[in-house]
């Protein structure tokens, strides 16, 4: 019977992994990589959170920037997102604070729901750039 690599996420050694489900020994213990996901304005974690407050930009780092970290000390009303660089580009952005974030209206927040979209305690919000719209915005996806 032929071995068959398998690829298990976390893990560096395949070798000893793929020996294990196809029936062979095992030996040690496989090295895993450190989880370091995209989701703040680096790219990288587990970087500060972006504060947040009202009036203020969120900042996108760049187009690789998939996720940013969010903290708001208050309530914070009128806030304004960095227009997109691609179109389709995503982003998520993750409010890790007690209290609600608001963007402004959409000719200024750059998000096409405007002062409709915002983003509860503890949740996360999904926006894609669609830079063919009339006014380019991001898009709660």
């Amino acid at each position: 019977m032929g071995r068959t690599p398998v690829y298990v996420p976390g893990y560096q050694d395949y070798g000893q992994i793929s020996n294990a489900i196809n029936g062979g020994p095992i030996s040690g213990q496989p090295t895993q990589y450190p989880y370091t996901p995209n989701v703040d304005v680096l790219g990288t974690a587990p970087g500060a959170a972006q504060a947040v407050s009202t009036g203020s930009t969120i900042a996108i780092a760049s187009p690789s920037v998939t996720g940013i970290r969010l903290s708001a000390a208050a309530a914070a009303t009128g806030v304004i997102l960095a227009a997109g660089t691609e179109d389709q580009q995503e982003v998520t952005l993750f409010n890790e604070s007690a209290n609600t974030i608001t963007f402004a209206a959409v000719a200024t927040s750059n998000v096409a729901n405007g002062t409709g979209a915002s983003i509860a305690s503890l949740t996360a919000m999904r926006l894609a750039w669609n830079a063919q719209a009339a006014t380019p915005a991001w898009y709660v996806s």
